[in-house]
């Protein structure tokens, strides 16, 4: 975890270029995992979205993604119903209410997942602050 606080004198200048670098990449490597889950997110959000646009809809064309730009035309057999990834790629039937308050928990997880890396970062970022502003006024550590 990193310290909020000031730098003490007895921390040599090398040692403060090294958290420094350390924070950084602890940075970089949070940023990441915000971007896959801001990505996850959003594919989160077209789910159920697709959840909420097959109510009602038993018999009507649509068109199903096969992945890479193919797509496949289809009529929709079961408005009541999907299947439903639960995780270790095990798949299992769902009403369409739980399926959609299954992906609406998933959704509220990631964005409390964002908020708390987010937070974090935000912290590191600050120490970071700390430690340039130390280096750069020169102080030199006893």
């Amino acid at each position: 975890m990193v310290k909020n606080e000031a730098p003490t004198p007895q921390v040599n200048t090398q040692d403060l270029i090294m958290e420094y670098e350390m924070i950084r990449q602890e940075v970089a490597n949070i940023d990441a995992q915000i971007r896959q889950l801001q990505e996850h997110h959003e594919a989160l959000i077209v789910a159920k979205e697709s959840i909420n646009s097959i109510k009602g809809n038993k018999g009507s064309e649509m068109l199903v993604p096969g992945g890479a730009g193919v797509y496949f035309n289809t009529s929709l057999n079961n408005d009541k119903s999907c299947l439903v990834n639960v995780g270790a790629n095990v798949i299992i039937e769902m009403n369409i209410k739980k399926a959609d308050k299954t992906i609406s928990d998933r959704v509220d997880q990631a964005l409390s997942m964002i908020v708390k890396l987010n937070e974090e970062a935000d912290m590191m970022v600050q120490r970071l602050r700390l430690i340039e502003s130390v280096i750069q006024s020169g102080q030199q550590p006893a």
